[in-house]
């Protein structure tokens, strides 16, 4: 989080990378290093996410991250991501069948670039 928020605030306040991890240190000493905190009523009522910051707490990140489902969610976004940078955010065709056959072509032209784009590894002698 700390390195989104320095690349971040690089980018919108144009800073040197000493400028902003000062700026980044004194953000985190005003807020305190945990940040996520349960809300009010998370020992009688806890919500979904003091649910999940009580799993953090207790088995730590990556053992939450596997038991929540977090890395599929993350991969599937990411493919998203991907697939609306090359294809764009809308389809163009109107009807059901025809916006099908358009995702379908654009799946098609996508694992073919990235097809094209993986090295192919022969092993040696």
């Amino acid at each position: 989080m700390a390195t989104l928020g320095a690349l971040t605030l690089q980018a919108v306040f144009r800073l040197a990378s000493r400028q902003t991890e000062k700026v980044i240190g004194a953000i985190i000493d005003l807020l305190g290093p945990d940040l996520a905190v349960p809300s009010e009523v998370a020992g009688t009522e806890p919500t979904q996410r003091d649910r999940h910051l009580q799993s953090i707490a207790g088995h730590g990140r990556a053992a939450w991250q596997d038991m929540s489902g977090y890395t599929e969610r993350s991969r599937a976004e990411a493919a998203i991501g991907r697939f609306k940078r090359v294809t764009g955010d809308g389809l163009r065709s109107r009807t059901d069948e025809r916006r099908a056959t358009e995702v379908d072509v654009a799946v098609h032209a996508l694992n073919r670039m990235l097809e094209l784009g993986c090295p192919m590894l022969v092993r040696g002698a």
